[in-house]
């Protein structure tokens, strides 16, 4: 992969798009909104200066579904909300193209540059954990701050928030650079952030559900002996949850775990932290396959989860429900409540390449895996390191498709 940047000043917009990627958090100027709109906006000037993204299918699918989108919009109330999910529609279209446009114009990602990102993330994390709790998030509109027991944010707003974002550079480095020698040594330092620094229980819990689920299909699609070894490692780290449970049960992710083994349907409802994404993640679907894939449009969740409260008949599991609920927290959520049956559109994207991913590397699925939980959590589709990733897939997917076409031909 390329090693070193373009150092042109026409590519000075290139290294600022990047940097507002892989820092989606950091502010400019003072802002209510946890993602920055700076990924998208660079972006714009990007795409535009470097049309190579033009001859990828993909996007312009994606740009229909921006057109939708806007569509839905004019049956919208036009305020704060409605043009927060209109940017989080049209950043998914132009922060996938500008990356193409920007790995394409560079010919990949620089190593230097994505190392010293992960540098960075860590550098932050660590001096907080360490010597200043605040270090940093000056240059945040927010920063949560749970306690020890919930780990530091880094350059994010939230614990879980920085934990994503390693998982995000994870699939990056993986695209990308999985043939260098120090990628592992990488993937080592952002698990290290993931668990020891961030400690966020929910996206532990959501790697090694994305981790099973991958040796689950793994062992179904190759060989019988593959499913031994699933049932295997599932039954051993079942009991080796059970014998740690005594040592880790007073950290949050033991006590989740607790409950998970305990009773699984009762887990969505073990904390408020939870039970929210769990509103967030089930509830907009639940309304696309009620409401036969009805578009709902932009502002109206708070008014459905009143109605559905009201119902009773999920009460059992709306223990923290509120009644002002301004925005899915969800990126599958939000575009199956929002747009309906046009979300698909986006979900056709998401399988064309990770098909193409599989096909060039099976082990790319546990990565397609883990990006598919990712956009099930909290994690808006604005968020700039999410088109990045999503446009980093489909630059990575053509690529060996071109490839293995010019193969045949040959």
């Amino acid at each position: 992969m390329n090693n070193t940047m373009p150092k042109s000043k026409s590519n000075l917009l290139i290294y600022l798009f990047l940097f507002f990627c892989f820092f989606p958090y950091i502010k400019i100027i003072p802002m209510e909104t946890d993602t920055q709109p700076y990924a998208m906006i660079i972006g714009i000037i990007v795409m535009l200066s470097y049309p190579f993204y033009q001859s990828y299918k993909d996007i312009r699918w994606l740009f229909i579904l921006v057109i939708l989108s806007i569509i839905i919009a004019i049956f919208s109330k036009l305020d704060f909300d409605t043009f927060r999910s209109l940017f989080n529609y049209l950043s998914i279209f132009v922060v996938p193209a500008a990356t193409i446009s920007a790995l394409t114009k560079c010919n990949g990602l620089s190593f230097k540059f994505y190392r010293s990102c992960i540098f960075i993330w860590l550098a932050v994390g660590i001096i907080q954990q360490f010597i200043y709790p605040e270090f940093g998030t000056q240059l945040l509109s927010r920063a949560s701050f749970g306690g020890a027991a919930r780990g530091i944010v880094s350059l994010a707003p939230e614990p879980t928030f920085y934990a994503i974002i390693c998982c995000l550079m994870a699939i990056i480095g993986f695209l990308n650079f999985r043939n260098e020698k120090q990628y592992m040594f990488l993937q080592i330092l952002l698990l290290f952030q993931i668990v020891i620094l961030a400690r966020s229980s929910m996206v532990i819990i959501f790697g090694l559900a994305s981790f099973l689920t991958y040796l689950l299909i793994k062992a179904i699609k190759k060989r019988i002996i593959n499913l031994f070894i699933f049932i295997f490692v599932a039954v051993i780290i079942y009991y080796g949850i059970i014998l740690l449970l005594p040592y880790i049960q007073q950290y949050r992710v033991g006590n989740l775990l607790a409950h998970l083994i305990r009773d699984p349907m009762l887990f969505m409802i073990v904390d408020e932290s939870i039970n929210e994404r769990f509103i967030h993640a089930y509830f907009p679907t639940y309304a696309f396959f009620s409401d036969f894939g009805l578009p709902h449009g932009y502002g109206q969740f708070a008014d459905y989860m009143s109605h559905i409260h009201s119902e009773g008949e999920f009460s059992k599991y709306l223990v923290y429900y509120r009644d002002d609920y301004t925005r899915i927290q969800s990126g599958f959520g939000a575009i199956f409540f929002e747009l309906g049956v046009f979300a698909l559109i986006f979900i056709f994207v998401l399988i064309r390449n990770f098909r193409l991913l599989v096909k060039n590397n099976f082990s790319s699925l546990f990565w397609c895996i883990l990006f598919s939980v990712i956009l099930l959590n909290a994690m808006p589709l604005g968020n700039g390191l999410v088109g990045f990733t999503l446009g980093n897939m489909i630059y990575i997917a053509h690529k060996h498709s071109t490839i293995k076409n010019k193969a045949r031909l040959c």
